[in-house]
């Protein structure tokens, strides 16, 4: 599946999706500030892991640099992670509005 660069800033959350098909669920999705919806994922984690490694960056103003694709019709952000922790996203402070 091809892959293209991405570099964006937006919200991070936890939405239900495909409700009412198999696919239902909640899932991690970032709206950029271009208006565009994109699910979340963490390539690398162990699959024994519990934890969900994006919950410190919910409800947040973020900055993602990753690779997106389609996937069924859908956008979808993969993020890398190792050791480290995860690579590619970071809280970003969020602006105040000008002439306020």
């Amino acid at each position: 599946m091809a892959t293209d660069p991405f570099d964006q800033t937006g919200a991070l959350s936890l939405q239900r999706l495909f409700v009412g098909s198999k696919s239902e669920g909640v899932y991690a999705v970032f709206d950029s500030d271009d208006g565009k919806r994109y699910r979340v994922r963490v390539e690398g984690r162990e699959a024994t892991d519990p934890s969900d490694p994006l919950s410190a960056f919910y409800n947040q103003r973020v900055r993602i640099t990753a690779e997106v694709d389609r996937r069924m019709g859908h956008r979808r952000l993969t993020l890398h992670s190792d050791a480290h922790g995860i690579q590619g996203i970071e809280i970003v402070p969020i602006e105040p509005e000008k002439g306020v």
